[in-house]
């Protein structure tokens, strides 16, 4: 920014408040930083690209389709006659299904410790002078610690074992 000029402030689109747009988007920029409004930004691009080229995700997968309507009972034969595969194929579901289970688990410990641990640091780490700085951050680095914490913590509990079952 060139010293002595003020930036031109933009009204956001979507919540109606003023921001400072990033000049290297030469103008382009039309939603403050806002979660919510980035939400929405995005979902109304999504909206109009989608509206821009109908029928893009229309029957993406049309050869299976029809493949299997003019094979019928294919699935079922390949289910009977590959015991096997259909068995690693349900163990591999249930093993994402358990992980994805267990990393929501673990947000949801994260989230549960934040406020108690915040009370704990906040007096600690609000000491120095420029605390100002980290006031704004610190629940969300304190959120993903606890996060860490728990993923790496469940980690090592699967390494352990797998090398005593190996």
């Amino acid at each position: 920014m060139v010293p002595g000029r003020k930036r031109r402030r933009k009204r956001c689109r979507f919540c109606g408040e003023l921001f400072c747009p990033e000049p290297r988007l030469k103008g382009k920029q039309y939603a403050c930083s806002a979660p919510e409004c980035q939400h929405e930004r995005k979902r109304a691009n999504q909206e109009r690209w989608v509206g821009g080229h109908p029928g893009y995700f229309k029957r993406r997968y049309w050869n299976t389709g029809e493949w299997l309507e003019s094979h019928p009972g294919y699935a079922a034969r390949y289910r009977r006659d590959h015991p096997d595969q259909v068995a690693r194929d349900n163990t591999a579901r249930k093993r994402r299904h358990e992980r994805a289970k267990e990393a929501r688990a673990d947000i949801q410990v994260a989230k549960s410790l934040q406020a108690p641990v915040l009370k704990i640091l906040t007096p600690v780490l609000t000491e120095s002078e420029d605390a100002g700085i980290q006031d704004s951050i610190l629940p969300q680095v304190i959120l993903v610690s606890l996060f860490s914490a728990a993923y790496l913590e469940r980690a090592r509990a699967g390494i352990q074992g797998s090398i005593a079952s190996g």
